[in-house]
């Protein structure tokens, strides 16, 4: 079994360090299990520094920059907005930063976004987005040695942990007061 790189903790981390507590979600559609293990490991995340999850700063949408734009602005224009996004990709995040700039709504100053998976694209936005950067050779590496032991001792049932790096860049910093 695999628990690879999917968990949103060190962001959420980051940003409640940043004094966050309102923290919304732009998540991919949840019937695909990469979504819905996010997508609970971003509830779990919350939970772990007391912040109860917002289900209305929760935006199940699609996977591009368009269904992030779209979601950024529904939680932009709401009387009390999130004063950060974690995005379940990158895509998702530029989406994100694209909405609040249409509506004049500064990155990280007044809303902090990270993206998840660290494309190449990320160093080159504008703010250049903070992500987690998972390393699938890692991960590969952990799955072969799981299958060699599986093959060595055919009942045992293994279990694979590799927390995503959070790479700060610009697009998050302090909660505005």
């Amino acid at each position: 079994m695999t628990d690879s790189a999917d968990c949103p903790q060190p962001a959420i981390d980051h940003l409640v360090a940043l004094g966050h507590r309102r923290i919304g979600c732009l998540a991919e559609p949840l019937q695909y299990a990469l979504a819905a293990t996010r997508h609970r490991s971003f509830i779990e995340a919350l939970e772990t520094h007391g912040i109860e999850p917002e289900p209305r700063y929760i935006v199940v949408d699609g996977y591009r920059e368009q269904s992030g734009f779209q979601a950024a602005l529904r939680l932009i224009d709401m009387p009390d907005p999130p004063t950060a996004l974690v995005t379940f990709n990158d895509l998702l995040a530029m989406g994100a930063i694209a909405a609040a700039r249409s509506h004049g709504v500064d990155v990280p100053a007044r809303l902090s976004i990270v993206g998840f998976d660290d494309i190449h694209a990320a160093r080159y936005t504008s703010p250049q987005l903070t992500t987690l950067r998972h390393s699938p050779g890692l991960i590969g590496r952990h799955l072969i040695e799981l299958l060699l032991g599986n093959i060595a001792e055919p009942s045992s049932v293994g279990h694979v942990h590799v927390t995503p790096e959070l790479v700060v860049r610009k697009s998050t910093a302090p909660a505005c007061s």
